[in-house]
């Protein structure tokens, strides 16, 4: 019969001071002093890795943060091109009344949209637009609720116009009209001096372009709010 004792084996969380228990009153001095060389050498490690990483992650951001603004302007500068201002004219409406002032300022709006459509032809044509113009159709900006023609309000010597260059019409359905498609412009007419400037304005054929958001803003000269 042996008398010999053991310990039983531990827990896998107690093995290491387990282990250290085994060992002899040097080997155990021997051990704290490694561990704790350890615990500063991974101190020293962090102290200089946590804010090298932080480091990193500043100048990640501030690059993105550039690389943000550089496509915003890019986009700006693009859009301010697209929207370039076109001047034109036709005969006056100064001193004309009535009738006569109604049918000068009708030539004035058809002058305009004969405008529109040789400016989309001439984009088309360098590239800058990529489907065929049909042709332009122009109204009142803000549509009015009973589609008033500004040539007809005579109290009002400024028309401002939404234009849309067509590049295709959408048949009616059962549970919607016929629609058109293309490039949106808007436009200002000054009926006495005969003076237009028209912009195209950022948007893709489709339905709701006269209507969807840009980053810049309509000028003044092309009908747009002050």
């Amino acid at each position: 019969m042996s008398d010999d004792r053991y310990d039983p084996l531990p827990g896998l969380t107690e093995i290491p001071a387990f282990l250290v228990r085994k060992l002899s009153r040097r080997g155990r001095r021997r051990f704290w002093v490694l561990a704790a060389l350890v615990v500063a050498g991974v101190a020293v490690g962090l102290y200089f890795v946590i804010p090298a990483i932080t480091e990193t992650k500043q100048e990640r951001a501030a690059a993105e943060q550039r690389a943000a603004r550089e496509r915003e302007t890019a986009l700006v500068a693009r859009l301010k091109a697209e929207q370039r201002l076109v001047e034109g004219r036709g005969a006056p409406t100064r001193g004309l009344e009535g009738d006569e002032a109604i049918a000068a300022r009708r030539t004035l709006a058809s002058d305009l949209s004969a405008a529109v459509q040789e400016d989309a032809r001439r984009r088309v044509e360098t590239g800058e637009l990529n489907r065929s113009i049909d042709r332009v159709e122009c109204e009142r900006f803000p549509r009015g609720a009973h589609g008033e023609d500004p040539a007809t309000d005579l109290e009002n010597p400024v028309g401002r116009y939404a234009c849309l260059a067509v590049t295709a019409d959408v048949p009616a359905t059962e549970t919607a009209r016929a629609s058109s498609i293309g490039y949106p412009y808007r436009a200002r007419i000054d009926f006495p001096t005969g003076k237009y400037t028209f912009c195209k304005i950022s948007g893709r054929p489709g339905e709701g372009s006269l209507t969807r958001k840009s980053p810049v803003q309509v000028p003044v000269a092309c009908g747009g709010d002050k």
